[in-house]
């Protein structure tokens, strides 16, 4: 958020922590910091991965997301901004961005989540940090920076009852919040309440510290996945940004929201505010299942979008092709369909469509049903991917309805 940057936290144990020097070893997580959603996403796959060096590294179990996303936000007393009035108002424009994007805003309770934040320095869980560097604390304690050796140095008193009594307290959070996960399917919070200089926070390190992690120190413990975007800035020219963050494994699936996020702020990247912000990569397609393109009557709240929707198909964008693709209505067709068909002789822009997932079993029968002269090849997107699509055979336009204004 200081930064103007994207900030990429996986959900735990989906980047091995291997060769890293361990806070809380249990939910440490390597974050990357980047440009852009595509940018930072791009790094993670890279880094993904199960490890059998780090004991806490996993296989992910892709979670999907809807198409239209509930998305949770600070209501009432939780709205705690330390006085900061700059923030809270980029972090309002932020959902208003987000409502404008088609998302449905809903206001939670954030309590529950700021007790299981406040687990991470003032719980048991700093035990965890003694444990990191016990021995050489032991040998070398007047060498550590004096804030962290007073939190670490905290720990000598913690016993097993207490670290089993914190574990205890975050699973009953976990449950306390589980309503919440059925009202919403994101969380988006500030990624800091506010902003404060080096001479402030060097004056008192550690409450300063637990400002800035008030709505972001809890999604470790409960396992979730985030993805922090910027958001702009206030009048004093110092910048805010909100994070969302889904359940565990959603991490792919946050990507082109959080993409559309930014681009909607209209901040660039880091320091160069004019730069264009790239568009997300797709989310990963989880094993045994096939993306496909679709235009038309296929599309979210069209005729046949049942056909994608009944056999569990998971939207992953909302894109455009490459140029060089043209739509056309065809006559007789019922309901109404068109034909889209590759012109590389045509420079116009690319034509709106939506990338869907289905289980290999579905894609089959969903090609199978697909009627003359529509079929299905390959379709390249705005970003130069290639994926499965319609496409139509050009001899069906002769007497079709011509083609849109625009294509």
């Amino acid at each position: 958020m200081f930064n103007n940057l994207v900030g990429i936290k996986p959900t735990p144990g989906l980047v091995p922590n291997t060769g890293v020097v361990p806070a809380c070893r249990s939910v440490d997580v390597v974050t990357v910091f980047a440009g852009s959603v595509a940018d930072g996403v791009a790094v993670r796959r890279v880094m993904e991965g199960v490890d059998p060096a780090d004991p806490f590294s996993r296989p992910a179990t892709p979670t999907a997301l809807p198409p239209s996303l509930r998305i949770g936000v600070l209501a009432g007393a939780e709205r705690e901004f330390f006085g900061n009035s700059e923030v809270e108002a980029l972090y309002d424009e932020a959902i208003a961005r987000a409502q404008a994007l088609g998302a449905t805003i809903v206001p939670f309770d954030y309590a529950p989540f700021r007790e299981a934040a406040a687990l991470l320095y003032d719980g048991p869980w700093v035990a965890e940090r003694l444990a990191a560097v016990e021995g050489f604390f032991a040998t070398n304690e007047t060498d550590f920076d004096p804030t962290v050796r007073k939190i670490i140095g905290g720990a000598k008193g913690c016993t097993a009852v207490e670290a089993f009594n914190g574990l205890y307290r975050l699973n009953a959070l976990k449950q306390q919040v589980a309503p919440v996960w059925q009202a919403v399917d994101v969380l988006m919070l500030p990624t800091s309440p506010t902003i404060h200089t080096v001479a402030d926070m060097l004056a008192d390190p550690i409450a300063k510290n637990s400002q800035f992690g008030r709505y972001t120190n809890f999604a470790n413990l409960m396992g979730l996945a985030a993805i922090a975007v910027p958001g702009g800035f206030g009048h004093s020219g110092l910048p805010a940004g909100v994070t969302l963050i889904g359940p565990g494994f959603s991490d792919d699936a946050l990507a082109p929201f959080a993409a559309a996020m930014h681009a909607a702020a209209d901040c660039g990247m880091g320091k160069d505010r004019s730069a264009t912000i790239p568009a997300a990569p797709l989310p990963a397609v989880p094993e045994g299942w096939l993306p496909i393109a679709v235009v038309g009557a296929h599309l979210t709240g069209m005729p046949l979008n049942h056909e994608l929707t009944a056999p569990g198909g998971v939207k992953l964008a909302e894109t455009t092709t490459a140029p060089g693709y043209r739509l056309y209505a065809l006559p007789g067709t019922v309901p109404p369909k068109p034909g889209l068909i590759h012109d590389p002789a045509f420079t116009g822009p690319g034509i709106a469509v939506e990338v869907w997932a289905l289980p290999a079993a579905a894609f089959g029968a969903f090609v199978a049903r697909i009627p003359s002269p529509l079929g299905i090849g390959k379709l390249t997107l705005a970003d130069g991917a290639q994926v499965s699509g319609f496409l139509c055979e050009a001899h069906a336009l002769t007497g079709s309805q011509g083609r849109c204004p625009s294509c």
